[in-house]
């Protein structure tokens, strides 16, 4: 990506943003709709639907329970999403049967402690950069907000000294 100056992360923008602030239950949710749920992992692992093979975890806010599916998966998902890991995910709803399912959504472990609400997280309005080999997006973020916030005052303003003052 050519990032190799603080000044290069400074400037690397978000593709979007994407407002996550409105967290459902999973009862609430809707086909064909994008959705931010809070969830624990009931049950995870490999499974088949013909010949296709894919990693499929079940999840339940203690309202419903959600089917999450990637077709296209790492063996380290079967470690990465334990039963009883708590989650934020987001990403497209839609029906298979009676079972709402989001086929590779972004999800993010809520660590112990860690507060769902931080703006790192999903949860706000939430930056999405573009991939950066084989970092997470919550990687990626924590990157830019930390050079942000160090940095940021350093950088010359976009905005001219007496358009600023003008308009506060």
């Amino acid at each position: 990506k050519g990032l190799s100056t603080v000044e290069d992360i400074l400037y690397y923008l978000p593709l979007k943003y994407q407002d996550r602030r409105d967290i459902k239950k999973i009862r609430d949710i809707k086909s064909g709709t994008d959705a931010t749920v809070v969830a624990e992992v009931l049950a995870a692992g490999e499974a088949r639907y013909g010949r296709r093979r894919l990693f499929e975890i079940v999840v339940s806010d203690s309202t419903g329970l959600l089917k999450i599916k990637w077709f296209n998966y790492r063996l380290s998902y079967t470690k990465r999403y334990k039963q009883g890991a708590r989650l934020i995910i987001y990403g497209n709803v839609s029906r298979f049967g009676k079972t709402f399912e989001m086929i590779h959504p972004d999800i993010e472990i809520v660590e112990d402690g860690e507060d769902t609400n931080d703006s790192i997280n999903p949860g706000g309005v939430v930056p999405v950069y573009s991939q950066i080999e084989n970092f997470h997006q919550k990687t990626i973020r924590r990157l830019v907000r930390g050079v942000v916030e160090a940095y940021a005052g350093c950088a010359a303003a976009g905005i001219p000294a007496q358009v600023q003052s003008r308009l506060g």
